[in-house]
């Protein structure tokens, strides 16, 4: 069994040396026996440790998976496969896939955050290795295919949002800011809440997490009939009927049994798309009252979102999409409070714990340089039905 370690500890840093020192003699032996079949496959190994986004990367390894398959299935050059095989490997390596729980987090619990780039680096240079040794025994295409077949199942989600990205990334300019962008839950459960100025603030949220999200949306765009299959099968989203008001609200329980779960699931407590330039934020109903009161340990990130009234898919100037321009290279700017747990005292209050939400959610405009909008008090003879 690995030996626990802490980030930091002597041990770490003996082990980050020895892996570095290990990766380091590894290429060297790679060049001097494969040259340039081993430098490409050391170099696409490499390139997915750039991609910023530990999780997504896994997408990176799936679709590699595909074309490697190919190449080994019909004999194609020893480059080519080492190129995709290091891809893989590279992807696999940067979302942590490999020894996971060895690191810890000084409490025991095994820490899911990506690997050391000591490790990732050791990895690599280990398979690329053993890949451009190999050649080609008649067992390889069944290894690629199982990759391939693997990754396509396991990995999924992270594909199409990676085939989103550069569109998204044309649209939009997204920055994000502020202590929870440092300090995101990497594991466990976590509710996000936020403003809600336009149609596509899922899809800014869900760019910038470090992982995956479950949102709860509107049954208005969950029963169009091409986008049902993609809310459903692959971002498995929280569905919240499109009426006024109800008796009862299934998708509230919903909700706290994917915190349960242990889910990062997203919120925006106004229930209602941003309509006036004078009420950028609307009074929050009870729908994160009652799944905190469900989960009251669940760690909550604030964010406000700038930018998206005005876009192209807010109602700013008319309807969604309607007599506005296009979005090409808008800025987006999202300020996230640290991570906070709400009191008892506040919960106990359904009407209490709405109001500390908003002031939580309005103050994190300052991480993006914005004045937070004047604190909501509740108002005198404030019923815990009404949803003004």
């Amino acid at each position: 069994m690995l030996p626990t370690r802490t980030p930091g500890s002597p041990l770490d840093r003996l082990l980050m040396a020895a892996f570095t020192f290990l990766a380091v003699g590894c290429c060297v032996l790679g060049f001097r026996a494969h040259g340039e079949p081993f430098a490409w496959a050391l170099l696409a190994g490499v390139l997915p440790l750039l991609y910023w986004n530990a999780i997504r990367a896994r997408g990176l390894a799936a679709w590699a998976a595909l074309p490697l398959f190919l190449f080994v299935a019909f004999d194609g050059s020893v480059i080519a496969q080492g190129t995709f095989a290091g891809i893989c490997v590279g992807g696999l390596a940067r979302c942590g896939f490999f020894f996971a729980a060895f690191y810890h987090d000084g409490h025991g619990n095994p820490n899911r955050l990506p690997l050391s780039v000591g490790q990732q680096l050791i990895l690599i240079g280990l398979s690329m290795l053993a890949w451009v040794e190999l050649g080609t025994p008649d067992w390889l295409p069944w290894l690629a295919l199982g990759l391939f077949l693997g990754l396509w199942v396991w990995c999924y989600r992270q594909m199409f949002e990676l085939v989103c990205e550069p569109i998204l990334r044309l649209m939009y300019r997204i920055r994000w800011t502020g202590p929870g962008s440092r300090q995101f839950p990497p594991r466990g459960p976590v509710l996000v809440l936020a403003n809600h100025g336009c149609w596509f603030d899922p899809m800014y949220m869900g760019k910038i997490l470090t992982r995956p999200m479950t949102p709860m949306m509107t049954s208005r765009f969950y029963d169009i009939w091409f986008i049902r299959p993609l809310l459903k099968y692959i971002f498995r989203v929280v569905v919240v009927p499109d009426v006024e008001r109800r008796k009862d609200a299934p998708e509230l329980a919903d909700a706290a049994a994917c915190l349960t779960r242990g889910e990062c699931v997203m919120i925006f407590p106004e229930g209602y798309l941003r309509r006036t330039e004078d009420k950028p934020l609307r009074r929050f109903g009870r729908g994160a009252w009652q799944i905190l009161t469900d989960c009251p340990d669940v760690p909550v990130v604030a964010c406000w979102i700038e930018g998206g009234w005005g876009s192209w898919c807010s109602y700013r100037d008319g309807p969604p999409t309607k007599n506005k321009p296009k979005d090409w290279g808008r800025l987006i700017a999202v300020g996230m409070a640290a991570p906070v747990t709400i009191p008892a005292e506040v919960l106990a209050d359904q009407m209490r714990t709405r109001f500390y939400l908003m002031n939580l959610v309005s103050g994190a405009r300052v991480h993006i340089g914005l004045e937070p909008l004047p604190p909501f008090e509740i108002p005198a003879g404030a019923d815990g039905n009404d949803e003004g």
